[in-house]
């Protein structure tokens, strides 16, 4: 069982099968949510909480700035 590194809180949206994250909720679309974020030694791991279910996703990419539309 890995062991997580809890990080602060990020701002994370979907966008064309992809997710993406930011620290700063200013440079984040208005549909961005609030998540949860951990470390596992070897990738970030957003926690996506949605009432009564939720999700973890692994493959999340920072925003560079040029991906968001």
């Amino acid at each position: 069982m890995p062991s997580y590194t809890r990080l602060p809180n990020v701002f994370a949206w979907e966008d064309g099968g992809q997710w993406y994250y930011v620290q700063d909720r200013t440079a984040a679309p208005p549909a961005a949510v609030e998540v949860r974020c951990f470390n596992d030694g070897t990738a970030n791991v957003l926690a996506i909480n949605k009432g009564t279910s939720g999700a973890f996703v692994r493959d999340a990419l920072p925003w560079s700035g040029a991906s968001r539309q």
